[in-house]
């Protein structure tokens, strides 16, 4: 196999990695508290490292002289795999200590047309924050007014919600 289908093959994986491990990262975004600007910081400044590094090669591999795609590659495909490395680090290697709180419901409302799920937001410590939740738990969401959480300490300093009990 000649280096430049290599290099196609590479690109091409790093980007389909690169987007299925957002939808994994959304996921457990939903259940931290990471600010949205930490995120974005992460995706930039991976995206910024790995356009340098690919670009000269990216601009080879495809005989582009443009250099907005080897952009859009590195931060399609490296800073989401970095953004995902971030959150899934600061969410599975939590410290152990779990403390709970307990959080007044802002507000209600649903997500989705198709099959619309449940959402409340908090405020919590200053950041609002919303909570999805699946389509069985609708009456219980109805009928709630706090939100009872069980928070440990992600590896980054981040909390993370291991369990959100609906009051």
């Amino acid at each position: 196999m000649d280096k430049r289908k290599t290099h196609k093959i590479f690109y091409t994986a790093t980007l389909v990695i690169g987007f299925l491990l957002l939808a994994l990262e959304i996921n457990i975004y939903q259940k931290t508290i990471i600010p949205i600007s930490n995120i974005i910081v992460v995706i930039c400044l991976i995206s910024v490292i790995t356009y340098v590094f690919i670009k000269n090669d990216y601009r080879n591999t495809y005989h582009y002289k443009n250099l907005l795609f080897p952009l859009i590659q590195s931060i399609f495909s490296f800073g989401f795999i970095a953004c995902y490395i971030f959150v899934a680090s600061n969410f599975y290697f939590a410290h152990s200590d779990i403390r709970l709180k307990s959080c007044l419901i802002s507000s209600k409302h649903t997500i989705g047309t198709k099959n619309p799920n449940p959402a409340i937001e908090i405020d919590y410590e200053g950041i609002t924050k919303q909570l999805v939740f699946s389509t069985k738990q609708k009456e219980e969401v109805d009928t709630s007014q706090a939100v009872l959480l069980t928070i440990r300490k992600g590896f980054w300093g981040y909390d993370v919600f291991y369990d959100i009990e609906l009051k």
